[in-house]
């Protein structure tokens, strides 16, 4: 859960949306987290889930 908050954190300067996004996704950051994937691989599969450059 500390990998969350801290990627809740990273996500924080795209905006609302992406936090509550990241919120009301957090199953599928989990299981990635759990899957190994790294911190920048989730942000970067984030920001190409919702449009952000």
């Amino acid at each position: 859960m500390t990998i969350f908050l801290r990627i809740l954190q990273l996500i924080a300067k795209y905006g609302k949306r992406a936090i509550d996004w990241c919120w009301a996704n957090k199953d599928r950051i989990l299981n990635w987290i759990r899957n190994g994937m790294a911190i920048d691989w989730i942000i970067n599969k984030i920001k190409e889930i919702l449009g952000i450059r």
